[in-house]
């Protein structure tokens, strides 16, 4: 027998060409599925990131407030210190100053040394500071000063002491008075103190 041809079914065409759109949808949604996965991933990486760079800027300003806060708050309390001499020796040198009644600042080492020893090996010095560069002082003040150091040639030094927030200290090892003008007795009661 012989086969003959038949015209195609055109509902078979019909139904064939359903099952192929069909078929395109099918793949098309699964690759807008894996696309959309793909979007949301990305997303998602660059809110996380967004999150841990936040994170990291919210971590820097606590160190930085944890730091400097009081970092600054130390150095404002400091700045508001007094300055005053120092009363120990720690740190001293072995120089002498060239006399006991100076109108130059004694260097810091050697004013050390003189509270240690007046002479640089006698008994314990006294210091009379002042400082008139930033206050007033009246005419004759650091005369005054300078005879009362006189009559105690071998254990008082009189000098100015620049950036002291006193006009007037008197200093030896341990101890210090701070005056706001000459008082003769308190000085002479200070420097006769053993």
């Amino acid at each position: 027998m012989h086969n003959a041809v038949l015209p195609p079914d055109p509902l078979e065409d019909l139904e064939r060409n359903k099952k192929m759109e069909k078929l395109k949808r099918s793949q098309g949604a699964g690759e807008n599925k894996r696309e959309k996965k793909r979007r949301r991933r990305e997303e998602k990486k660059k809110k996380e990131k967004k999150k841990r760079t936040r994170e990291k800027i919210v971590r820097t300003i606590k160190i930085s407030l944890g730091i400097g806060v009081p970092l600054l708050l130390g150095i404002f309390f400091i700045l508001q210190q007094e300055v005053l001499p120092p009363t120990s020796s720690r740190g001293h040198s072995e120089d002498v100053p060239p006399a006991h009644i100076l109108r130059e600042p004694i260097p810091l080492t050697v004013f050390l040394h003189m509270i240690e020893h007046a002479d640089g090996f006698g008994p314990p010095g006294v210091i009379i500071s002042y400082n008139c560069a930033s206050f007033e002082c009246e005419p004759g003040f650091v005369d005054q000063l300078e005879n009362i150091a006189r009559d105690y040639p071998e254990l008082v030094y009189v000098a100015p002491f620049p950036g002291m927030t006193a006009r007037l200290v008197i200093t030896r090892e341990g101890r210090q008075e701070v005056l706001d003008g000459v008082d003769e007795e308190r000085i002479r009661s200070f420097i006769e103190q053993r």
